[in-house]
């Protein structure tokens, strides 16, 4: 099972970084990978004004998580919930979906324990192109190589969904 001291490891070894954000309270814990502080924590120099605000948008929804604001999860295929386990729910992989724009971006985690999320991947929802494309099952196997990259065969906690996982969590649909 995997452990706040494995993960402490793994930051510790600098594969691995804290989400902190200044001025709130950490209610929850975010753990991220390179790709995505690369997203959430700028600056973004060079970079289109409108994938810049995009990047803020995202960054919105880690700040969202770890104030421990309400969290709706998705219950239907076509939900506009904030998080999801996604199918098959034994593999555990959760997306955290910003929404705040027509240009939605996905997250792949999965929590360590209530309230510990670990995200390590994204993507814009346009590039994934729908859950029957060829993109979905790569942006499945990045996230899958990064977590094993870090964590080996060590599995993400399991539970109850959802109240195992979240505090303040609704079912959006």
């Amino acid at each position: 099972m995997l452990t706040l001291e494995l993960i402490e490891t793994v930051c510790n070894q600098g594969r691995l970084g804290k989400a902190l954000f200044p001025g709130l309270p950490a209610r929850r814990t975010v753990y991220f990978s390179e790709k995505v502080r690369t997203l959430i924590a700028g600056p973004w120099p060079g970079m289109d004004r409108n994938l810049v605000a995009r990047c803020i948008e995202a960054r919105a929804w880690f700040e969202h998580f770890v104030d421990g604001r309400r969290i709706t999860l998705k219950t239907k295929p076509k939900s506009k919930a904030l998080m999801a386990r996604l199918d098959p729910p034994g593999d555990e992989i959760w997306e955290a979906r910003d929404l705040t724009s027509g240009q939605v971006s996905e997250s792949l985690g999965a929590f360590a324990q209530r309230d510990v999320f670990i995200a390590l991947t994204w993507a814009w929802r346009p590039d994934l192109r729908g859950r029957n494309s060829e993109e979905w099952p790569q942006a499945l196997q990045e996230y899958q190589a990064a977590w094993s990259e870090l964590f080996g065969s060590v599995r993400p906690m399991t539970g109850s969904y959802p109240h195992d996982y979240l505090t303040n969590a609704i079912h959006f649909d």
